[in-house]
């Protein structure tokens, strides 16, 4: 792929991030005690996940087992680590503040970006028998399709209990 696609979905991708940041950072969130402990817990489990897989990596070093660059797998545990704790976060409703006004544009700014990374990795991404750089944008695609899936079930299920009540 030229540096010339690249470009505007790089800039695309920029343009939503900032557009998401400002409007999230007019409207101050109010976690209560709950949520707060609930994120502690997510924090935890991420962490957790952090070092597991680091040991891991680690120790397949060790055995002289080389499937990507280190650059690439320190990427894709931090990356990992992160999902994990959004995934963790939005189940226990943690992740959105008590108001839930957010939730709608976050699921779409996470399967735009996600949409964005995967034309972007519509390049090789095996060389030379191991990952490519352009991993990155397949596995950052997946952890937003992954963290999409997670919101919109989660709001599946909060609209299902409240027409309940």
């Amino acid at each position: 792929m030229t540096n010339n696609v690249i470009l505007p979905i790089v800039l695309a991708a920029a343009a939503v991030l900032v557009v998401v940041l400002i409007r999230t950072k007019k409207q101050e969130k109010h976690y209560d005690e709950r949520q707060l402990l609930a994120r502690n817990a997510a924090f935890k489990t991420a962490f957790f996940t952090l070092v597991s897989a680091c040991f891991i990596c680690g120790f397949l070093d060790l055995l002289d087992i080389h499937w990507a660059e280190a650059s690439i797998q320190m990427f894709l545990i931090a990356l990992l680590a992160i999902t994990v704790f959004v995934c963790i976060a939005i189940f226990k409703d943690a992740y959105f503040d008590a108001s839930k006004r957010n939730r709608y544009t976050f699921i779409i700014s996470v399967f735009t970006l996600a949409a964005l990374n995967l034309a972007v990795t519509m390049v090789t991404l095996w060389q030379d028998g191991n990952l490519s750089s352009q991993v990155y944008y397949l596995f950052t695609s997946l952890c937003f399709c992954a963290v999409g899936i997670v919101s919109i079930v989660k709001t599946v299920k909060d609209k299902k209990s409240e027409d309940e009540v």
